[in-house]
């Protein structure tokens, strides 16, 4: 291959994994400008489990069905907690820590979830190259947040991890994906 057409086939000097933008949203409303505070997160993935069927021996495997990994975003702290209690608050709801009851109805409790790779253009007009958007979004976990006397220098951190139906995929030239 020559140099040239491997520059070529990265356009801009390829996408970069840190100019990204994840909409995170609760059932009672949007956290606005706190979904700045996500800052690390991965582009969600998926399987096709093979169907497994013997014959004479040996296994034959098919296409199976189709599932979807969980989806995990790394959020820094405020001193209000609000994303911290906004998750919280939305894990009660969906089930109460004394009373294990919660909202049943799965419309009242699920969210979309869309996760944006970025140009890396300047300013408020960043374009998308790519969106996906996870349907049917809940957190199953919120992560601890560590204590320490030795972290001096550092920003409270924690994971949420979300559990959904399934996503859709759009490039930035608007070609439906799954």
């Amino acid at each position: 291959m020559q140099l040239d057409t491997f520059k070529g086939l990265l356009g801009n000097g390829g996408v970069r994994a840190n100019q990204f933008r994840i909409t995170l949203t609760t059932p009672d409303g949007s956290l606005g400008d706190y979904n700045l505070l996500v800052t690390g997160a991965s582009l969600p993935s998926s399987n096709i489990n093979p169907t497994v069927v013997q014959y004479r021996g040996r296994e034959i495997k098919f296409a199976g069905e189709r599932t979807f990994d969980p989806f995990t975003v790394t959020i820094v702290n405020d001193n209000a907690f609000t994303i911290h209690g906004a998750l919280m608050n939305w894990m009660e709801m969906i089930n109460g820590a004394n009373s294990n009851e919660g909202v049943t109805d799965w419309q009242s409790y699920t969210q979309q979830l869309i996760v944006e790779q970025l140009t890396r253009e300047q300013g408020d007009s960043e374009s998308a190259l790519a969106t996906y958007t996870l349907e049917g979004a809940f957190p199953i976990n919120v992560s601890e947040i560590a204590l320490n006397y030795g972290q001096n220098d550092t920003v409270e951190e924690f994971t949420v991890t979300f559990q959904y139906q399934y996503y859709t995929y759009e490039s930035g030239s608007g070609q439906a994906g799954l």
